[in-house]
């Protein structure tokens, strides 16, 4: 039997002068049997490290969504997921190229499509795609920062474990939508067969760099909706630069509050049922404001990036002996 899927979702603008996140849920077509029901969530956080990051997600958004309902009927799933980010990316290019944006615009995407009962997912950035399960909640999808890469090193034995966690670059992004060609795109082949009383969690990081995983797990625990729970203990950390956090949840069948394990009240609410593209608000057009995202292109600040690691390393190799 095919479990039920709710949707609820939370949203809030944080300690930020702008609202960088954008999010869609796409409606469901209820004549259709259960099997052939197809219920998507999609998230994007601009960078505000690059013009117009606001833009860049709600564009982003958009156009993934009318390319997924578009989609050709009884094709593949996997293929709908990875040409609608495809289509996002070329959409965020173009968006650049009208308002003549030096470089170019940029947003992480992270989008999840649940039908006949088995979900998969797609996404490039740093948001985040989260599974709760019989008591434990762990994270799906990749991020696709420097501090990945570095903690890949770290795995292989190429690199002390203090040496990658110090890094000063390794919240840079890797890939994200509005390159021209993004190098890291999760999409895995096999997709996740849903269980009754799985939450599946899709999160800016402005949630999950605020709570730690056991926070997490702590404010799903208790009775309410767990979107609006997760984004109520976020703001009540108070952290006076509180990025934009925005969580969508997808609850499948009865979700029992059960006390959960981490493997190792929210002010406003915003429902985008239909892929339209909000007004956007005034602000200056300035690319250089701080949010922790790369200002530099993404060659720059690789080749940088890479500059500091050598550098590390040698002193490390130097000082050591």
């Amino acid at each position: 039997m095919i479990p039920d899927i709710r949707t609820t979702n939370a949203q809030n603008i944080g300690g930020r002068p702008y609202q960088e996140d954008c999010f869609a849920i796409l409606e469901v077509d209820r004549t259709e049997p259960a099997e052939q029901q197809c219920h998507v969530a999609v998230i994007a956080d601009g960078m505000g490290g690059l013009a117009h990051g606001d833009a860049a997600a709600r564009r982003a958004v958009q156009e993934f969504s009318r390319h997924f309902q578009a989609r050709v009927p009884g094709g593949r799933l996997i293929d709908a997921l990875r040409d609608a980010l495809l289509a996002a990316n070329a959409a965020v290019a173009q968006e650049a190229q009208a308002r003549k944006v030096p470089g170019h615009m940029g947003t992480t995407m992270i989008a999840v499509a649940v039908c006949g009962g088995r979900m998969q997912w797609v996404s490039t950035g740093d948001s985040g795609l989260f599974l709760v399960r019989g008591g434990s909640v762990r994270r799906l999808n990749r991020a696709h920062t420097f501090g990945s890469f570095l903690d890949d090193q770290v795995k292989q034995g190429e690199m002390p474990r203090e040496l990658a966690a110090a890094n000063p670059h390794r919240e840079a992004l890797t890939s994200y939508v509005g390159m021209s060609k993004m190098p890291e795109i999760d999409l895995p082949a096999e997709s996740l067969e849903m269980q009754e009383g799985d939450i599946v969690l899709l999160a800016t990081d402005g949630l999950f760099k605020t709570l730690s995983l056991a926070e997490i797990s702590e404010a799903l625990s208790g009775p309410g909706d767990p979107a609006e729970g997760l984004v109520r203990r976020t703001l009540a950390v108070g952290l006076p630069q509180q990025d934009n956090v925005t969580v969508i949840a997808l609850c499948c069948g009865e979700t029992r509050h059960i006390p959960i394990t981490a493997e190792a009240e929210q002010e406003e609410t915003a429902e985008m049922p239909k892929p339209e593209l909000p007004p956007e608000p005034p602000r200056p057009a300035s690319a250089g404001e701080a949010s922790g995202r790369p200002v530099h292109g993404p060659a720059v600040w690789l080749a940088l990036a890479l500059a500091a690691v050598a550098l590390c390393w040698v002193s490390y190799v130097v000082f050591s002996r």
